[in-house]
């Protein structure tokens, strides 16, 4: 089987937005090798001489449908997304017979073990919260979501996706479909379901099921990238001089949770997060932040300046 051909039955098993996201990867890199090529002819080396010009490559986001090309090499969890993807398409293969496993390229290639702590970088501070939201108060759709994405944590698909049969604002739930196609529960705050009720009674007279859509003709629900559009714009009329993504509301709810002595379990539960995850993600973020908490308001006395206080590897 031909490289094209194997890959347009791969794209097949994938609902349209995962199948947009595997074609960017997968077809730069079977254009390289040679469309035409057959998969049995692919070998190791050509994929790690694949992974290396990665690794050098000088411009981001290049052929992006919604970026402009920037540059800057691209990052470890690009990468690291990128050759997960390629294994995933040669193991298919293999798995579908189409490929013997003993001619399966991939299985030499090691793949780098990433950090999966949280950087605080990506976590929303208490202060952008707050400008964000009340960017956001004269406008009812925008203010309805982001509460909503302030209360449960919810990803920016999940919001886009959240259905009206699968929200219950006198019961202060909903369910949303997560990663892995996989429902879960999401709760919400009364403050929360009185903005969502205020959007749902102006909201236009749409032809679709979904909560949140487009303001303008003909109505279309909101993509992910819209709600994530939508977060970045507001924090810029807030005046954050940073990039604040929708997943920065995410972080920052799981570490508010936390910090706010909600038991881990439960933490985890509220953001659909198994609790391994949860802990490696957002811990550390934690006890950065108890950390430097205490450190700011520690007890010093006034007669004895922290700079003339003996370490106690000295005074032993």
């Amino acid at each position: 089987m031909q490289l094209e051909q194997a890959l347009d039955v791969f794209l097949r098993q994938y609902k349209p937005s995962t199948r947009v996201n595997y074609d960017g990867i997968l077809r730069p890199l079977i254009e390289w090798l040679g469309t035409t090529r057959d998969v049995e002819r692919i070998t190791a080396i050509e994929l790690q001489e694949w992974i290396n010009k990665l690794n050098d490559q000088a411009t981001r986001f290049e052929g992006h449908p919604k970026r402009p090309a920037a540059e800057g090499q691209l990052s470890a969890h690009t990468i690291h997304g990128r050759i997960k993807t390629m294994r995933a398409f040669f193991n298919w293969l293999v798995k579908m017979d189409v490929l013997p496993s003993s001619q399966n390229p991939v299985r030499n290639i090691k793949q780098k073990t990433l950090p999966r702590q949280i950087a605080s970088s990506r976590i929303a501070t208490d202060e952008e919260i707050h400008l964000i939201t009340m960017a956001t108060f004269g406008n009812v759709r925008d203010y309805a979501i982001v509460l909503f994405m302030r209360d449960t944590g919810c990803r920016a698909m999940e919001v886009a996706g959240l259905r009206l049969d699968k929200l219950n604002l006198s019961n202060l739930t909903a369910e949303v479909l997560g990663k892995g196609s996989v429902w879960r529960d999401a709760f919400f705050g009364e403050e929360c379901a009185m903005a969502v009720q205020r959007w749902l009674t102006g909201r236009p007279d749409c032809t679709h099921e979904y909560v949140f859509s487009a303001t303008r003709k003909p109505y279309a629900p909101l993509t992910p990238r819209a709600v994530s559009d939508m977060i970045e714009r507001a924090a810029l009329k807030a005046g954050i001089e940073r990039t604040i993504h929708s997943h920065h509301i995410r972080h920052w709810r799981a570490t508010n949770l936390v910090q706010q002595n909600i038991d881990v379990p439960t933490a985890a539960a509220a953001l659909g997060d198994s609790i391994p995850v949860f802990e490696a993600h957002y811990l550390h973020t934690t006890r950065e932040r108890v950390q430097e908490a205490v450190r700011r308001t520690a007890y010093q006395s006034k007669s004895s300046p922290a700079k003339n206080i003996i370490r106690l590897d000295d005074a032993i």
